[in-house]
């Protein structure tokens, strides 16, 4: 719906339809329609280089990140994607067109309006509000991001670090644009999921009496913020607790285990 990868009206569904097809079969029909004043968006997202474009992977090294950090690839004419943030590092290095990235720092998220966390277009949340007509009625807040945001133009050769959950919006301009990047992060890979852990504390504190939740609240922050710095400095450390720094990977899906009975 004008390029632009979202909801349906009634937040029931998504506006747009997934299906398979060849790059190749891509490539020519976004050239093919190049003259068209108003073509269909169409977007290939995130696919692994290795697997559908194997030739092209020994030309695209990153020396700044360790050879398991695999490309991935990124296809489309005109469109935009709706503001939202990644769990990992990414560095976005554009090939063909022009991108245009509005970003936020976490701290905007209260500006941005996030949608359902349990209904996503590609697994994260996304902003409500949109940047390409403001509507400062329904989402007030948005001139306060916006007076805070950046924004990089990315042409061929051009590369972008956007750091974990640091809200973006892309606008993609077409006929053919390309873009290559990589992601990853330094987090221990079995950790339990933050996203699913948000969710979980939402059923877990959201619903308490205010003095509870306020109560709560000092306890995150201690615990797991460490607003005073390390929590269990003061045990010994023979003593096991999931707040114990450098845990092994043992040690943590030994925790995951007990904690997911």
């Amino acid at each position: 719906m004008k390029g632009q990868f979202f909801y349906n009206d009634a937040l029931t569904g998504l506006n747009y339809k997934t299906f398979s097809q060849t790059l190749s079969y891509l490539a020519d029909w976004c050239i093919a329609n190049r003259y068209d004043a108003n073509p269909q968006a169409v977007y290939l997202q995130a696919q692994s280089v290795d697997l559908i474009a194997p030739g092209m992977s020994p030309a695209l090294p990153l020396g700044l990140l360790d050879a398991s950090v695999r490309p991935r690839l990124w296809v489309g004419n005109t469109l935009r994607t709706q503001t939202h943030f990644d769990y990992a590092a990414n560095i976005a290095v554009h090939v063909s067109g022009k991108k245009t990235f509005t970003l936020f720092a976490p701290d905007q998220t209260g500006n941005l309006y996030p949608g359902p966390l349990d209904r996503t277009p590609a697994g994260v949340p996304i902003s409500m509000a949109s940047l390409e007509a403001p509507d400062f009625d329904t989402f007030p807040r948005l001139r306060d991001a916006l007076d805070n945001a950046y924004v990089a133009e990315l042409e061929p050769g051009d590369g972008l670090f956007i750091p974990p959950l640091w809200w973006h919006h892309v606008q993609t301009t077409g006929p053919l644009n390309m873009l290559v990047n990589y992601w990853w992060n330094e987090a221990a890979a079995n950790l339990f999921n933050p996203m699913k852990a948000l969710e979980i504390a939402g059923l877990a504190y959201r619903h308490l009496p205010p003095t509870e939740r306020a109560a709560w609240r000092e306890l995150l922050e201690f615990f797991v913020f460490e607003d005073k710095g390390d929590p269990i400095a003061h045990l010994p450390d023979h003593v096991d607790s999931v707040f114990r720094s450098g845990l092994s990977s043992a040690q943590i899906d030994q925790h995951k285990s007990r904690l997911s009975r």
